[in-house]
Parts: C-alpha cells; sequence; structure tokens
C-alpha cells in the first residue's frame, strides 16, 4: 500500500483502534480533538503553542527561525502538538504518513492521558477553560493595541519585560499566594506560637526574639517577580493588567515545564506500547515505524533529549514493579506484577525533579552512558568541553543531580524579592538564590581578576563591559519599577552586587 495515499476516513478507523487498545491498558485521556494542519499552519502553532494568543514579536521570531531552518532542512518539522485542553487539542502535520499518523495519534492520547491524571495539571490548569482564557487574553490585548491612549511602545515594553520574567516563579508549584495582610497575620500568630520567656531550658540569650519587622515590602522573600510588581510597581491599571496576564499563562505553562521528561516520556512508552499491540496492523507499518522511533528516542550528545531520558525511565519502572530481580525482591520486597500500578502512581504524583532523583537509577545512567561536563574555553573558534564525571560509584549522584538541575524551573536562576524601599529610595533590592552556578553576567565572561582591574580603572564599578542575559534581566525589572534595582549575587566565589539605576545603566560592585 501507499504510505501516504491515506483519508480521514482510514485515521478514523485507525484512532478507534488506538483509543480502544488504550483504555485496555487502563489508560484514560481526555477526548481528543484531531486536527491536520499543512506547513504554514504548524509552524504557526509551534510559535504561539496555542491556536489563541496576543501578539509579540517573539512568536514571530520564533516562526520565522523555525520556517529558516525548515527551509534548509536543518531541522525538522514537528510531527504532532497537543495542548492541555478538554477536550485535548492535537494538531497533525497533514504531510505524516499513515504509519506515522497511527504513532502520532497514540502518542497524543499519551499525553492526554498525563494531563488529565498528572497532580500538576489538575492542580493549576483548567483544562475545560483553557482555550476560552487565551482567546479572551488575546481580545483584552488587541484593545489595548488599538486604544489610542496607550502608547505602542510602552505596551511592548511591558510585554517584553513580562515575558524575560515568565518563569520565574514560585519553585513550589500550586502554592496560593498570600495577600499583605493575610502574610503579616500568619507571622503575628506564629510568633505567638513561638517558645517564649517561660521556656527556662534555654539561655536567656536565646530567649531574646528578634522583632518582628512588619512595616516592609515583602515580609517574606517574595519569588513570584510578575506578580510582586503587578501589585507593588508603579503601574496604570492597564499595564497591572498586562502583567497579571502574562503571570496567569505562566501558571497555565508551568507544569508543562515541570513535566517536560516525564510527559514526552510518557507518550513515548504508551505510544511504542499501543502501536505494538495493535490487532491488523499492516507489516509495512512495523519498518516506518521503526525508522521514526529511532529518530524520536535517539541520545543526546550535548543535552537531554526528554524522550530518550524519560522512555527508558518509564521501562525501567515497569520493569522493577512487574519483574523484579531476585535482588529486588529480596531488598525492597516487591512482589511483582505491580508494573502498571506503579506507573500510574507515578505519572499521578511526580514532576521532572522528583522523577529524576528518585527513578534515575545508577544502572540506568551507566546504560544510557549518562555524564557531566563543562564548559573550558573558546579555542580557534571551537568550543571546548572537560568531562568531570562519567558513570562510576564516584559519579553517579552528580550526574543524578546536574540532571535535576536541568529540567523545569530549576534550569533557571531562582530571584527573589527581599526588600522594595532597600536605601529609603524605592531601591528594589533582589538576590539570586545561588546553587553552585553562576549567573550569565558578562560577555564574555570575566574571571574576578580582570572584574578588579577594570574596577580600579573605573572608581569601584564596573561599567565599560558588555552584560550578559542577568544585566538585560535586570533592565526590564527596573524598566517596569522605574526606580533603581539592585541584584545580590555570588560570582566566581566573590560576593557581587549588580546595579541598574532609573535609565537602565548597569554597573557591578564587589562586595
Amino acid at each position: 500500500m501507499a504510505l501516504h495515499d491515506w483519508t480521514i476516513a482510514d485515521l478514523e478507523v485507525w484512532d478507534e483502534r488506538i483509543r480502544e487498545v488504550a483504555e485496555s491498558f487502563g489508560l484514560t485521556p481526555f477526548a481528543v480533538d484531531f486536527r491536520h494542519y499543512d506547513y504554514e499552519q504548524m509552524l504557526d502553532i509551534h510559535a504561539y503553542h496555542m491556536p489563541f494568543r496576543y501578539s509579540h514579536w517573539s512568536f514571530g521570531k520564533t516562526y520565522d527561525i523555525q520556517r529558516t531552518l525548515k527551509r534548509f532542512e536543518l531541522t525538522s518539522l514537528a510531527y504532532e502538538m497537543v495542548v492541555n485542553t478538554n477536550p485535548s487539542q492535537a494538531f497533525c502535520w497533514r504531510d505524516n504518513s499513515l504509519p506515522l499518523h497511527v504513532l502520532v495519534m497514540a502518542h497524543v492520547y499519551g499525553h492526554s492521558d498525563f494531563f488529565a491524571n498528572n497532580a500538576w495539571f489538575r492542580k493549576l490548569t483548567d483544562a475545560s477553560g483553557a482555550l476560552d482564557m487565551f482567546r479572551a487574553h488575546a481580545e483584552e490585548l488587541t484593545i489595548y493595541r488599538e486604544d489610542p491612549s496607550i502608547p505602542f511602545s510602552r505596551l511592548e515594553k511591558l510585554l517584553d519585560a513580562a515575558h524575560a520574567l515568565f518563569l520565574h516563579r514560585p519553585r513550589v508549584l500550586g502554592r496560593k499566594r498570600e495577600t499583605y495582610e493575610q502574610q503579616k497575620a500568619r507571622m503575628i500568630a506564629a510568633r505567638r506560637s513561638e517558645p517564649g520567656e517561660w521556656d527556662h531550658l534555654k539561655p536567656r540569650s536565646e530567649r531574646q526574639r528578634e522583632e518582628l519587622q512588619l512595616d516592609r515590602i515583602p515580609l517574606e522573600p517574595d519569588d513570584d517577580l510578575l506578580r510582586f510588581l503587578a501589585e507593588y510597581a508603579p503601574l496604570q491599571d492597564w499595564e497591572r493588567r498586562v502583567l497579571q496576564i502574562v503571570a496567569e499563562e505562566s501558571d497555565y505553562f508551568a507544569p508543562n515545564v515541570a513535566t517536560k521528561v516525564m510527559n514526552e516520556g510518557w507518550a513515548t512508552y504508551w505510544h511504542d506500547r499501543i502501536f505494538h499491540a495493535l490487532p491488523d496492523r499492516p507489516p509495512e507499518f512495523d519498518v516506518e515505524y521503526a525508522r521514526k522511533m529511532a529518530g524520536v528516542v535517539l541520545p543526546g550528545t550535548h543535552h537531554m533529549n526528554p524522550y530518550h531520558i524519560g522512555w527508558n525511565i518509564w521501562k525501567d519502572i515497569h520493569r522493577r514493579w512487574e519483574t523484579p530481580d531476585p535482588a529486588e525482591r529480596d531488598a525492597w520486597g516487591r512482589p511483582g506484577g505491580q508494573g502498571l500500578e506503579k506507573l500510574f502512581e507515578v505519572r499521578d504524583t511526580e514532576n521532572d525533579a522528583s522523577f529524576l532523583a528518585n527513578y534515575l537509577t545508577d544502572e540506568l545512567i551507566a546504560e544510557m552512558k549518562l555524564y557531566r561536563y563543562r564548559f573550558v574555553e573558546e579555542l580557534g573558534g571551537e568550543s571546548l568541553y572537560r568531562v568531570v564525571d562519567v558513570p562510576d560509584p564516584e559519579g553517579y549522584e552528580q550526574i543524578r543531580m546536574a540532571a535535576v538541575k536541568q529540567v523545569g524551573c530549576n534550569s533557571l536562576p531562582m530571584l527573589r524579592v527581599v526588600d522594595a524601599n532597600y536605601y529609603r529610595d524605592r531601591t528594589l533590592n533582589l538576590e539570586h538564590v545561588h546553587d553552585g552556578r553562576d549567573l550569565k553576567i558578562f560577555e564574555p565572561e570575566w574571571p574576578i581578576k580582570d572584574i578588579r582591574t577594570i574596577m580600579r580603572h573605573e572608581g569601584g564599578l564596573a561599567k565599560e563591559i558588555t552584560f550578559a542575559e542577568a544585566g538585560e534581566v535586570l533592565k526590564h525589572i527596573a524598566a517596569v519599577w522605574k526606580n533603581p534595582v539592585v541584584l545580590r549575587t555570588v560570582y566566581d566565589n566573590t560576593p557581587l552586587l549588580l546595579r541598574c539605576d532609573r535609565e537602565g545603566n548597569t554597573a557591578v560592585e564587589i562586595l
């Protein structure tokens, strides 16, 4: 048969078979609305991530980059894209062959099952109302764009800042944001419950408690940067609303970011099992399937392929609980026959960080030949890297923790607001919670000894250098805050203070 000679009726037949097999395994996906898009439409949905979304130049940039790469065959076009809605919206490339459509549809059902059952999606998103939310946001921002009283440049600058802070959000997903008064009441109540002067078992010095500072903003460090700025920055009502819109969309995408490895691995694991369980599958399907599957789960060289990592971990979980070896039976008391039960338990409760920390075993690290490396220098136009950990008893934990740091919001630096009036002039004081990884402050990266040399020639503040991502993010924050911003961090094992004034000029001070 001609693999590209298919009709919608063919797809409907295979869709029914795929869903029956998926349900026979115990999957409980949302209903799926499949749509078949051409080349340009797939690029568009890939750039915007939703069928309805407000306009911004960054989406157009993504569209143009992907279009150019595809034009010169430097990348492949996504076979499908599925969004977390109920019913799930699945967008499939029209040029897929029939076997690839079957693979893609099975993959989509895996994603939909994950959306419907994972705790982070159920807590943070309303799948039934998602499309309405994005459509309403697009219409609201269109009204702002067409309002002659709102400068277009100001709206774009505000959206640029909001996008720069899109994932600088609370690391505890689903935590309810307290109002200032709620936070204040909680701190007072907690202080009343602390041991007081009656606790004679403690030395007197330890019974002296610091007074609560209840007149500062924020009362506790705040890592929800978008909502903090929306509440406390000197903004007009429409400006606050723009930040709130972007924060709400950040809430929607947060579970996707937090479960990328799990989600793609889950969909890959189940499309593999579903495909091989399909009845009346033509033999020629298997050759095309094997070719495409090999590309999907190809190991990465300088990065983690979430399909490869996730697929292997899910297979290993099923194997260890379904048919544990004698050592696992003795050590963990696993009776066997619990593979599906364990898969669904992990699907429901974990995110990528806990998934990798708990289930990326030493044996899997060795089997997949994972390693940890770091950049050394540029030499002759080429980047040189050094392998620092390999799969051995000394390297397993380092490799596992390096993987955990690369997933979800862990891949981004954690910034939080400490004081909104630090020098009594509305200076916004931020701190970087350092986890061993320095911020990208300078371009190119300068060692601290060179920064000290520069500072001796510039009166104590390094200014005449090029700042990288950290400096640009600080400028975006200052543009919204409209007052000076300072950021404390550690760079090359040295405490630094990165400053940005009201005019957007940045400088560095060694503390």
